[in-house]
């Protein structure tokens, strides 16, 4: 492997990708547990976590507790989750790096452009695509679980969640098509490699592909 590779799991609300992130973890460096590494540099914070030799998650991942990005992004914003990458491209081991975040944006991409640590990773995106429909019953069910309740189909959703969750389906789509190069034509791809995947199928059967796909491509 020349570079490391950065598997970008990508979708909108409650698809899973926390889940798909800590299974990925499970299969790459089994049950250890993780090194937080966090700091300053430049003006920029920092946060990832470490886990062995094998991969690393960009900010605070526990096996029993999924948090990823999300949590600290407010800290963090995009140059911060840039230079966490950086930092994490610096490591010595750990050639498998892992971004997953709702709040992901295509001034993602262009910071890392713009910092020049593009050129120094494989980019490999997993799509976990779903339908705007399918996307309200996910949520749904995932409060359910929350709920302890079987009848995710009574469980009601506010305003603001059918509004921010149709914007978010709407902008994780048009970021995958740039990523892909089929937004307009004559746009370049930007990813190395991506895979769309059907987010409604077993939680297995979706980890299953992404870790085909990346070990197609590493």
């Amino acid at each position: 492997m020349s570079k490391k590779v950065i598997v970008w799991i990508h979708g909108s609300n409650g698809m899973g990708k926390t889940t798909q992130s800590r299974m990925l973890i499970r299969a790459l460096a089994g049950e250890v547990e993780g090194d937080l590494i966090q700091g300053e540099e430049n003006g920029l914070n920092y946060i990832y976590t470490k886990f062995g030799t094998d991969v690393i998650v960009i900010g605070k991942m526990g096996l029993n507790q999924c948090t990823g990005i999300d949590s600290v992004f407010s800290k963090l914003k995009v140059d911060g989750v840039t230079k966490s990458i950086e930092k994490a491209l610096n490591e010595k081991d750990c050639p498998i790096i892992v971004v997953e975040c709702v709040f992901a944006t295509m001034k993602w991409y262009k910071s890392w452009v713009e910092s020049g640590i593009r050129k120094r990773f494989k980019l490999l995106v997993a799509f976990l695509d779903a339908n705007l429909w399918n996307n309200y019953n996910r949520i749904a069910q995932r409060r359910a679980v929350k709920q302890n309740r079987k009848d995710w189909w009574n469980i009601l959703l506010e305003d603001t969640v059918y509004k921010h969750t149709g914007a978010k389906n709407s902008e994780i789509r048009t970021i995958f098509n740039k990523l892909s190069g089929t937004w307009k034509d004559g746009e370049p791809k930007l990813a190395d490699c991506l895979l769309k995947i059907d987010a409604t199928i077993p939680k297995d059967k979706v980890h299953e592909q992404i870790t085909n796909f990346i070990m197609e491509n590493i």
